[in-house]
């Protein structure tokens, strides 16, 4: 093997090992992420969940909507921060989002029994699981997939929205179902661009595009959650 040869092998092997850790530790981060938003929500439940139980729908919604505003801002943020290099700060912001989320998360969480949100977790976990190896092991591209995903994500942003104030009645399970797959879509996506669209990754933007790829992948699967929970929880 000539001088010419081996500095190749190297410089693949390097790119191997860059991608490698960059999966390694969006996926870190994305378990980190929902680890903090499952100890916010129990915790919340526990000490204020009797008194959230209580909140009218009115009042409901404008904790929606405030949590909504806050959670599109700190997504901001964090690629803002990425884009400067301040990735202490975007790692902030995202565990930001993952509390948020907890609080969020609370109020269903007030409806439901234990075990049918445990359920839940796990079979939103097993999904995700297989779902993310899948997308992350293939070697087809999905990147096609982006636009066709985001306009149905807005639909689904306005049906929800409609939704809360007409009701849906049956149209509601349906809308899960479809909702449950749409964001099954995304984690195949999202987690197949982590690899397609980071081969060359240098080891300095490691850590900023892995807080960016967690933030997708983590909203990814608390929707996924949310949906699954809607279709299988039992109510308290």
């Amino acid at each position: 093997m000539d001088e010419v040869q081996a500095r190749q092998l190297e410089i693949t092997k390097t790119k191997r090992s860059n991608l490698h850790k960059l999966i390694s530790k969006t996926y870190q981060k994305v378990a980190a992420g929902i680890a903090l938003t499952a100890v916010v929500s129990v915790g919340t439940t526990m000490l204020v969940g009797d008194q959230l139980a209580q909140i009218s729908g009115n009042a409901f919604f404008m904790g929606w909507l405030l949590s909504f505003v806050l959670l599109i801002a700190a997504a901001v943020r964090v690629r803002t921060f990425v884009k400067h290099r301040e990735n202490t700060k975007a790692q902030a912001a995202f565990y930001v989002i993952a509390a948020i989320f907890g609080l969020v998360l609370t109020l269903p969480f007030t409806y439901y029994t234990l075990d049918s949100i445990g359920a839940a977790f796990l079979i939103s976990g097993a999904i995700f699981l297989g779902l993310a190896r899948f997308g992350t092991t293939t070697n087809k591209d999905f990147v096609s997939w982006g636009r066709v995903l985001f306009v149905m994500l807005l639909g689904t942003v306005v049906m929800t929205f409609i939704g809360m104030f007409i009701g849906m009645g049956t149209g509601g399970i349906i809308m899960n179902i479809l909702v449950m797959l749409l964001f099954s879509a995304y984690i195949v996506y999202d987690s197949n661009q982590l690899v397609r669209r980071n081969q060359n990754v240098a080891a300095a933007d490691i850590e900023g595009i892995s807080t960016l790829m967690a933030v997708d992948l983590y909203l990814d699967f608390i929707n996924l959650f949310q949906r699954v929970l809607a279709l299988v929880g039992d109510r308290r």
